[in-house]
C-alpha cells in the first residue's frame, strides 16, 4: 500500500516512544493550571521578585581542572535546569496516593510571580593554571595571567543578556630543552591576548507553554570581539600547552563517568516525551 513518509515514520517509531498510562499523564495544556481550569494570564503583569548578586575578588590562584567544571554544570543542571521539582525520598505509592488525596485549590497568581536576577562578576589580578599530568622530567604545567575579569548578567521573564570582558590574557609556558647560555631567553614562551569581549542575548517566550513550566527559547544572539594575539613560543611549549588543554577537555567531557538522568527519555518543546 502507498503509505505518506510521514505515516511510516510513525508506524516504526510509535513503539519506541514512550506511552503515558491512562490517568497519569503529567503534561498539561497551555494555559491550564493544576486543577484543570483554563484561565488566561500574563506574569509580566506582577512585579517581579529581584535576585541580585555583586561579587568582587581580589588576588587569586585557581586551578583549572576538568572535573570541578563537570561537576559544577551538574549542580547548574540541578539547582537552575529543567527540573525544578522536588523528589521525596519515600516509597513511590506512598508518594502518589498522597497526591491523589491533595485537594484542589485554588489559582493563585503569586505562584507564577516572575524572577529577576542581575548578576555582577569582578575578579582583579587571576592567575589560573592549567593542570596536567607531570613527571619529573616534564615541564611545569601553563598558566593565565588575566588582569581584570568581569562577567555580568540579567535575566528576565522573555530575555536573558550576557557580558563577558577579559582584560589583557597572559599565556605563559616553559620547557626544559638545553640550550647555550645565549639562547636561555627561549626557555619560557608566552602568548598575550590584548582583550576579550563576550555577548550573548537570548529570548525568551512563554506562547502555547503550560503555566508554571519554564519558557522556550526561539532566539540566541552572540557577538565576540578579539584583541590582537602576540608572543614567542617554541614548538615543545606549544606542545606543552596542547597536553594541558586535552586533559581538560578530557576530565571535563569524562564520558565514562557522566551520570544518568534520571528520566529516561527527553520531553520536547510541546511537552511530549521523546
Amino acid at each position: 500500500a502507498d503509505i505518506a513518509t510521514p505515516d511510516k515514520e510513525s508506524n516504526l517509531l510509535g513503539p519506541l516512544r514512550p506511552q503515558d498510562k491512562p490517568g497519569t499523564s503529567d503534561v498539561q495544556s497551555p494555559s491550564e493550571s493544576s486543577s484543570g481550569k483554563s484561565f488566561n494570564f500574563d506574569p509580566t503583569t506582577l512585579e517581579p521578585d529581584l535576585c541580585k548578586v555583586d561579587l568582587e575578588v581580589g588576588p587569586s590562584v585557581v586551578f583549572l581542572y576538568g572535573t570541578l567544571i563537570r561537576n559544577f554544570m551538574h549542580v547548574k543542571e540541578n539547582l537552575f535546569g529543567e527540573d525544578q521539582k522536588y523528589t521525596p525520598m519515600e516509597d513511590y505509592e506512598i508518594v502518589h496516593k498522597n497526591e491523589n488525596s491533595k485537594e484542589e485549590t485554588a489559582f493563585d497568581v503569586r505562584d507564577f510571580r516572575p524572577l529577576d536576577v542581575i548578576l555582577d562578576i569582578t575578579v582583579h589580578d587571576l592567575q589560573a593554571n592549567l593542570v596536567k599530568y607531570c613527571t619529573p622530567t616534564d615541564p611545569p604545567c601553563p598558566y593565565l595571567c588575566v588582569e581584570k575579569l568581569v562577567f555580568e548578567m540579567d535575566k528576565t521573564y522573555r530575555e536573558t543578556r550576557l557580558q563577558l570582558l577579559l582584560s589583557p590574557v597572559l599565556l605563559t609556558s616553559s620547557d626544559l630543552l638545553e640550550r647555550d647560555s645565549k639562547e636561555d631567553h627561549l626557555k619560557q614562551g608566552n602568548l598575550l591576548l590584548t582583550g576579550l569581549q563576550f555577548r550573548g542575548h537570548a529570548m525568551f517566550s512563554e506562547i502555547d507553554r503550560p503555566m508554571g513550566d519554564d519558557t522556550l527559547e526561539y532566539a540566541w544572539l552572540m557577538e565576540i570581539q578579539c584583541g590582537n594575539l602576540v608572543g614567542k613560543i617554541s614548538v615543545p611549549q606549544l606542545y606543552n600547552i596542547t597536553m594541558a588543554l586535552e586533559t581538560l577537555l578530557y576530565l571535563t567531557e569524562d564520558k565514562e563517568n557522566v551520570m544518568k538522568h534520571p528520566r529516561p527519555y527527553k520531553v520536547c518543546q510541546h511537552n511530549l516525551k521523546q
